[in-house]
């Protein structure tokens, strides 16, 4: 329960930072006045009765994880199609294979390991 109460005050404190610029962007307005009326309500509300706004906290999470949705998907096609496609046909008009997937003249993927550094070949025998 605390911790669903320190939620709604740092969500509806970021709030109040928000309506707190859009209220100096329109200060001299109607509207800077409504941003200023609904910074006092939020803070009173934050400060004595965080409860009082998990309906909307509720609310929010739901729109958040909406758009948390989307943006996943839009990130990660973008990131697909700026990264992975370039680098892909950049390798194929270079010829590099790094999986090396084409099969050569032998009818085995077999290749041979050299042992750099190893004075003893047998001790990878026993390994336990």
């Amino acid at each position: 329960m605390k911790k669903e109460i320190r939620d709604i005050r740092m969500v509806f404190g970021v709030f109040c930072v928000f309506f707190a610029l859009l209220a100096w962007k329109f200060y001299p307005s109607i509207v800077g006045y409504a941003f200023i009326v609904l910074i006092g309500v939020t803070g009173v509300l934050i400060g004595f009765s965080p409860m009082s706004l998990r309906p909307l906290f509720k609310l929010w999470l739901r729109f958040a994880h909406v758009l948390g949705r989307i943006n996943t998907r839009i990130i990660l096609f973008l990131v697909f199609t700026v990264v992975t496609v370039p680098a892909g046909l950049i390798m194929r008009l270079l010829g590099k294979d790094p999986m090396k997937r084409k099969m050569e003249e032998v009818n085995s993927y077999w290749e041979p390991v050299e042992f750099e550094g190893i004075r003893k070949k047998n001790q990878y025998e026993r390994q336990f």
